[in-house]
């Protein structure tokens, strides 16, 4: 099923004095506040490098699908993956003039890297680039991470684009 599902996630935790408990922590997709959108992207790469796809999906307040996407890149490592999904994901936005946003994705490393204006990396920065000047467009933005198990709606899409015939698809409607 392409709408989130509820997750329980186990992990383990240490107290004071050093011994070690079970923690289980209910993971699932969330709704942005009234009024947000709430976009949710992923790469795959099937292989470092690999065949790699991204995906994403836009969603309402009230957890309605506005709009998905799934594209074919090529061969390609997970971080590119990550960052065109995110980059798509971003131009799909703003050509559809929407003006708040709450984008989440699982890969922390690339939500740090477009947090942190002083990273450059000769091989990413055009892409980097384009990520950051998209999200100055967007007038009210918040980005963060969400756990893996909240975000299968664009993990999903993302391992349809890695093998699919076209090399972007726009969805209006959730697949089946």
């Amino acid at each position: 099923d392409i709408m989130s599902k509820s997750v329980e996630f186990f992990f383990c935790a240490y107290s004071k004095k050093g011994k070690p408990h079970m923690v289980i922590k209910q993971v699932h997709w969330s709704k942005p506040e009234h009024g947000w959108m709430k976009l949710n992207t992923d790469g795959s790469s099937l292989g470092n490098s690999g065949l790699a796809g991204g995906g994403g999906v836009i969603r309402d307040w009230t957890g309605r699908w506005i709009v998905g996407f799934s594209i074919k890149i090529g061969i390609a490592t997970s971080l590119m993956a990550e960052l065109w999904a995110i980059r798509d994901g971003l131009m799909l936005y703003v050509d559809r003039n929407l003006v708040m946003v709450e984008i989440e994705l699982d890969a922390k490393f690339v939500l740090d890297m477009l947090r942190n204006s002083n990273y450059t990396n000769n091989s990413l920065s055009p892409i980097i680039e384009d990520c950051r000047k998209l999200i100055s467009m967007i007038p009210q933005i918040r980005i963060k991470h969400c756990y893996r198990e909240a975000n299968g709606s664009a993990d999903y899409l993302a391992r349809k684009g890695t093998d699919q015939e076209q090399s972007f698809i726009v969805m209006d409607n959730p697949p089946e």
